[in-house]
Parts: C-alpha cells; structure tokens; sequence
C-alpha cells in the first residue's frame, strides 16, 4: 500500500496538561475515499487528479499545493471536494497547522453531514489541541455513521 500523508494509528500528542483522547483500536487509515479522478472533468481536474497522486505518495506538499489549485480552478462535483477537503486536511495535520486542518475538515463536513473519516479526522485535530470534549463528540458521531466497521464506506 502507498504511505499516506497522515499517520492515523494513535492519537496525536497533545501538551501535558492536555487530557488525551484514548482511541481504541483505532482504524489503519482514516479515509482516502476519494473520487475516480480519471472520471472528473472541469477547471480543477487535473489538479485534483496531481493532488490524489501526490497524497497517495506521501507528498504533502505536493498534495497541499495542488489540492488548492484545484480548489480555486473549480468546476469539482461535491463528492470531489469533500474528499480533497478531507485529505488536505489530513496533510495540515500532518504538519501541526490545526487550525487550517479544521477548516478543511469542517468544509467537508458540510459538504457531507455523514462523512465519518473527516468527523474521525477533526477529532484527531481537537485532540491535538488538547479540546477532548469537542474530540470525542466527533469521535462519537465517525463511529456512529460507520467509521471503523469493516462492513462501511464512509
């Protein structure tokens, strides 16, 4: 499997004072659904296509930059952008920017209400900022609308 840009196998560390969100068997990924980029078309297409290979890489940077050209281009269908949205958020977190991960991760839940990964993702972020009230309620709503069952697709 390629590496992912973000690491999901424990929590992230928070400051010492912090509580710590305990995840319990967390899940080996938390959600690269993304869309069949050869079957997108329109302004941010290709950018959004050199954004998934670069995420499916490890290529954070790479990732970050082309997911925002594609972002700005436009003509993405929803299911795309929440997805991207989703992943680029999983890069800012990967690099400790947690407020831009937020960001990206509450856009793609209101572009999809019932996309676990990204409620399990903004949890990992609120638990990094040491919020484990905000992180479990997330927690709580990924594994409710499926996230970690071997039998969903979130």
């Amino acid at each position: 499997r390629p590496r992912r840009c973000a690491p999901t196998l424990s929590a992230a560390p928070t400051a010492p004072s912090a509580p710590t969100l305990v995840l319990a068997n967390p899940p080996a990924e938390a959600g690269n659904e993304n869309v069949q980029s050869a079957a997108l078309t329109g302004a941010g297409a290709d950018d959004y296509a050199a954004a998934v290979t670069a995420f499916d890489a490890g290529d954070c940077e790479g990732a970050l930059r082309h997911y925002s050209l594609a972002f700005a281009k436009g003509g993405l269908p929803q299911r795309a952008l929440a997805d991207g949205y989703n992943n680029r958020g999983r890069c800012f977190f990967d690099q400790s920017h947690y407020d831009e991960a937020l960001a990206d991760f509450d856009r793609a839940i209101a572009l999809d209400g019932k996309f676990a990964a990204a409620y399990y993702n903004r949890s990992r972020t609120y638990n990094a900022r040491g919020d484990s009230a905000r992180a479990e309620a997330d927690l709580n709503a990924a594994y409710k609308l499926g996230f970690g069952r071997l039998d969903s697709k979130p």
